[in-house]
């Protein structure tokens, strides 16, 4: 067991979380082999994919003949096809951004790039299919939204079909997906709801968001882009996440940004926490990479070890999730009307009754 995640119960859990900072360059901690010798390749796959860092992992058996020899031939086989296939993935992505930077350049608009379409403009990564994307996210002014959604709508993208309520206030637009994409895109009002409108506004992010090579996109100053990897990780729709779940992804995200970041940047970004009441949510995070990057278990001890074992026992998760949307759902069926009106439509239909079941199985995939 390493000594650093003593709190997590589960030996491929674990392991995964070993094996992230060896795929980053770092020494393998203590005890990462003996993990890896207790857990299952179908675990530490399962584990890894639900993570959303299974393109990495290859980049560990690279980097570690030890870890090769520990695993079943085929396993590290199967993480390096599948970073080939993700890095064939975000060649195409990074092809649409710049399509997208054109439209825009020829509308003069100027969308930010943010979260990992950002890593493909001014990457961190180790390899350019190390990190997974889950669509293209960019950040525009409100006067400039509806023209690149419309921009996008004539060349053929469809939106996303999301009911009136649910989309009211929300921080972006309905995903944009069109044959031949390789993913949707988002585009933005804000970085997020609740907290996030207060700790990065988006005007100041497109304030601060400097040129890239890609014609008509920017990309957030360092400290944005680091303050909103914050956000994403500690932050839910509304208010401060009420599971304690780790999302690795943006761990991993932060690890490597601040690394490169100078300390009057990492002020910066920290002080945008700390002028909007929610510094813990900034040093939590610093503390929780230092832990599972670094091993260094001396920071914010007591509430990485509370994530830690969270993060081990994925059945308690999901249950607490599956209790935390029951709520959610209660609370908005007794205290608003319209929200009332449009679950009671919902269940009287298949057809939304299929889309409510389709979008609870795949929360739930998120657990394991």
């Amino acid at each position: 067991m390493q000594p650093h995640l003593t709190s997590c119960a589960s030996a491929p859990h674990r392991a995964v979380l070993g094996i992230v900072p060896v795929a980053l360059g770092r020494p393998a901690p203590e005890g990462l082999l003996r993990d890896i010798a207790s857990s299952s390749p179908e675990d530490l796959v399962a584990v890894a994919t639900a993570s959303h860092v299974h393109p990495l992992i290859w980049c560990a058996f690279s980097n570690s003949p030890d870890l090769r020899d520990a695993v079943p031939p085929d396993l590290p086989v199967y993480f390096r096809e599948i970073q080939a296939a993700n890095a064939r993935r975000n060649h195409a992505i990074e092809a649409h951004l710049h399509t997208l930077g054109r439209i825009a350049d020829e509308g003069r608009l100027t969308p930010v790039a943010l979260k990992g379409a950002v890593e493909l403009l001014a990457p961190r990564y180790p390899s350019p299919g190390a990190r997974l994307l889950s669509d293209i996210d960019v950040l525009l002014a409100n006067a400039d939204l509806a023209r690149l959604r419309q921009s996008l709508l004539d060349l053929g993208a469809r939106e996303e079909a999301v009911s009136e309520i649910n989309q009211r206030g929300h921080h972006h637009l309905p995903p944009l997906l069109a044959p031949g994409w390789p993913c949707a895109v988002e585009l933005h009002r804000q970085l997020g709801q609740g907290a996030a409108e207060h700790v990065l506004p988006a005007e100041a992010v497109l304030r601060n968001a400097l040129p890239v090579t890609a014609a008509g996109v920017r990309v957030p100053s360092g400290a944005d882009r680091l303050a909103h990897t914050v956000l994403h990780a500690q932050f839910g729709q509304t208010d401060r996440l009420a599971l304690p779940r780790i999302s690795l992804r943006d761990v991993i995200d932060f690890g490597l940004l601040s690394r490169d970041l100078s300390g009057e940047e990492l002020a910066a970004a920290r002080d945008r926490f700390a002028q909007a009441g929610e510094v813990e949510a900034f040093d939590r995070m610093s503390a929780l990479a230092a832990r599972l990057l670094d091993g260094d278990a001396t920071r914010q001890a007591a509430w990485v070890d509370r994530v830690l074992t969270a993060f081990g026992e994925p059945h308690s998760l999901r249950r607490q999730s599956d209790l935390g949307w029951l709520q959610h759902y209660a609370r908005g069926f007794l205290y608003e009307p319209d929200r009332r009106q449009h679950y009671l439509k919902t269940l009287a239909s298949w057809r939304g009754l299929r889309r409510l079941a389709a979008f609870h199985r795949e929360r739930r995939r998120w657990f394991r």
